[in-house]
């Protein structure tokens, strides 16, 4: 199982199970990242109810989820930014998104690319750093 984890480790899920088991993060990060996505999508809605006096669409211009985005995750880089709208122009070439596909999971449960770098990010984001830096467990005295 540890190697299928490592071999899989471009899954989001997969990534932050193998880092749950190496005890990198704690198994709260998945709630937190379960959480932050729904309001992410909350936030997407009601962008779309307040640009169509209302009524939602479920669609809106990559320059508004981008916008909106960008507002949502304030902490996040330009550059971290840029790889995620990367994702988003290949599962979206249109100029309007369905944003709720955005969030949407396969068969396999699986999310689109965009959703998979957002969680991809989160996760080294959340990554805590060693509690022992010392290398060696058992340092002579």
């Amino acid at each position: 199982m540890w190697f299928a984890l490592h071999d899989y480790s471009f899954d989001s899920d997969c990534d932050l199970f193998l880092r749950i088991l190496q005890g990198k993060m704690d198994e709260q990060v998945y709630v937190d990242q379960m959480h932050m996505l729904a309001k992410l999508q909350i936030t997407f809605e009601k962008a779309d109810e307040d640009i169509h006096a209302g009524v939602r669409k479920n669609e809106l211009s990559k320059e508004i989820l981008k916008s909106i985005f960008i507002d949502f995750f304030p902490v996040k880089s330009e550059k971290e930014t840029q790889d995620c709208f990367k994702k988003l122009e290949k599962e979206f070439t249109g100029e309007l998104v369905p944003y709720l596909e955005i969030f949407a999971e396969d068969a396999d449960g699986n999310q689109g690319p965009f959703i998979e770098k957002v969680r991809e990010q989160h996760l080294n984001d959340r990554e805590e750093p060693n509690p022992n830096p010392n290398p060696n467990p058992n340092p002579k005295r």
